[in-house]
């Protein structure tokens, strides 16, 4: 009985020491997590743009301060209001369209994409 408990004392003394080594970790993984930007933690969204220039309003969806994670924007040239509301994509378009898409998927790693024209439905 008494090699018993001299085990379980040395059992718990190794628990309590080990449980404050692994603290101390969780609290510099803590530390170091909160020091970073949220935006770096969160997924982030690729929008894919209309070609044209104009300044976003706060809460647009152009304004990469609407949202609380990172947004990369992509234009693809020659994509016109006009051209995405009649759903009718020239062929360079749609190369620069596909290309814009890649490259938010393999260069800036979205977790998801979205278009900043509502008529984009059509592609």
């Amino acid at each position: 009985m008494d090699d018993l408990k001299e085990n379980g004392q040395g059992c718990i003394d190794d628990f309590k020491d080990n449980m404050e080594e692994n603290i101390d970790k969780i609290q510099d993984k803590l530390c170091h997590r909160r020091s970073r930007n949220k935006k770096e933690l969160a997924p982030s969204l690729g929008v894919i743009r209309l070609d044209y220039d104009y300044p976003p309003a706060p809460g647009d969806i152009d304004s990469p301060d609407s949202f609380p994670y990172k947004v990369y924007y992509k234009v693809v040239p020659g994509l016109s209001f006009e051209m995405c509301q009649s759903g009718n994509l020239t062929e360079e378009v749609k190369d620069r369209f596909k290309e814009s898409i890649q490259w938010l998927v393999n260069e800036k790693n979205v977790s998801g994409i979205t278009g900043d024209c509502g008529f984009m439905m059509y592609f």
